[in-house]
């Protein structure tokens, strides 16, 4: 008898490798803005699957490799695409920075691996999550505000955050403790579906966040004020 537990967590793997999948191929078709919001609705199911394996227990080592080779494809491969197509025809210049994204991407999700065997539940991510960077990479080839100078830095220092050690806030705890909450998660997709320029300023605001981290410690500050300090 099929394990329906077992599988529950995989099944919103693969959906989120899916959606990843049609938003190539609507990238394909010239759909940008669509594809945007198909990348967008991946990452509000790349959220579900961990949290679901762990609230049952069923978390193993293929569930994890499932999981990081969707968020590589879906937040990795498919933005950098978007990157290289936004031109509205290829250029020599665009695969610089989409290559280099690729190479740091490739090494972070080697990386994330080798150090969570079954995932990780901690409250704080070892570099930035590629999932986020992707959606900026996304976020950035469909607005075009930035002069391709700027992209450039920006893709690649984005790519780069995720190789490093730097502490990143992770939302893997966050448990529902009343039905009303579980409206949360799907008003914020809506929300950064709707609006991109929002969801830009806030996904730039989280990567921000972890380098003004590195300097001052917001945990012990937390702890400073419990005891007026």
């Amino acid at each position: 008898m099929i394990n329906t537990a077992k599988w529950l967590p995989s099944i919103f793997t693969f959906i989120n490798l899916s959606l990843g999948f049609i938003a190539l191929t609507l990238l394909y078709t010239d759909n940008t803005r669509l594809a945007l919001s198909i990348i967008i609705l991946a990452l509000f199911f790349d959220g579900i699957d961990g949290r679901i394996a762990r609230k049952l227990n069923v978390t193993s080592v293929v569930g994890k490799e499932l999981d990081s080779l969707s968020d590589y494809f879906s937040f990795g491969i498919v933005p950098t695409y978007f990157y290289l197509v936004s031109p509205g025809e290829l250029s020599i210049p665009y695969y610089i920075p989409s290559i280099i994204f690729l190479l740091f991407g490739t090494y972070h999700i080697a990386k994330y691996n080798a150090m969570f065997l079954y995932g990780s539940a901690k409250e704080e991510f070892p570099g930035l999550p590629i999932n986020v960077a992707g959606i900026i990479v996304a976020l950035i080839s469909y607005l075009g505000v930035f002069p391709f100078f700027l992209e450039f830095i920006v893709i690649i220092v984005l790519g780069y955050l995720t190789i490093t050690d730097i502490p990143y806030p992770s939302l893997k705890n966050y448990r529902p403790g009343k039905v009303y909450h579980l409206l949360i998660p799907i008003v914020a997709m809506i929300i950064f579906i709707a609006f991109p320029y929002l969801t830009l300023a806030v996904l730039s605001l989280y990567v921000i966040y972890g380098l003004v981290n590195m300097f001052i410690d917001f945990d012990n500050l937390k702890e400073l004020k419990k005891y007026n300090i």
